[in-house]
């Protein structure tokens, strides 16, 4: 599968797309936890415990907008933004 970098647009974060983090984007950013409303307070060894055994999912956006806001005041760089994002090209 091609790479893309990102583009910084937005369009994942709109809430059109289904995004989602995995275990190892999880260890590689914790705080993506925070952009999953359902996770509440776990820890990263609770949340990856649960993607690898029970096949759970943080969910970043889907219908609505994600909580971060890409780019601008970040609360994470996007050089470790979920692998999912990596892989499909970016567009206004």
């Amino acid at each position: 599968m091609e790479r893309f970098e990102c583009d910084k647009c937005g369009a994942c974060c709109q809430g059109s797309l289904i995004v989602e983090a995995d275990d190892l984007d999880v260890m590689r950013e914790p705080r993506l936890i925070a952009g999953d409303e359902s996770q509440g307070d776990r820890s990263v060894e609770q949340v990856v415990r649960e993607i690898q055994t029970e096949g759970k999912i943080v969910l970043l956006a889907c219908g609505s907008a994600c909580a971060f806001p890409c780019g601008r005041q970040s609360l994470f760089d996007l050089s470790h933004s979920p692998e999912l994002l990596c892989r499909h090209a970016g567009g206004r």
